[in-house]
């Protein structure tokens, strides 16, 4: 259980210098601290556009998503849960999202 309360953000991530890849850090973190196949919570902060969070929600079709709108109402975040099988899954789901204009991925 202790590992489900770790959260992993890009922000977090340490690109580990030159040559390395970005994606196989991310994945080796992800391998850490979650457990394949589960349950996996998406992040995202995008302006508060309709057509940006549609972007997002379109590539999750058919799963809830939950929306909070910030405080001045200029940005919105987006969490959706998913089922997945592994970390390389999680990834691309990152990289999917990556697309949409100014996407914060958390």
């Amino acid at each position: 259980m202790e590992d489900q309360n770790k959260k992993i953000t890009f922000q977090n991530i340490n690109n580990g210098g030159a040559g390395e890849d970005f994606y196989t850090t991310f994945k080796e973190k992800l391998e850490n601290v979650e457990k394949f196949p589960g349950n996996y919570s998406f992040k995202f902060i995008v302006e508060n556009n309709s057509a940006k969070i549609d972007q997002l929600k379109a590539i999750f079709p058919d799963l809830p998503a939950k929306l909070t709108a910030s405080k001045n109402g200029k940005y919105v975040s987006i969490t959706i849960t998913k089922a997945v099988q592994s970390a390389d899954e999680v990834i691309t789901y990152y990289k999917k999202a990556a697309v949409v204009e100014g996407v914060m991925m958390l």
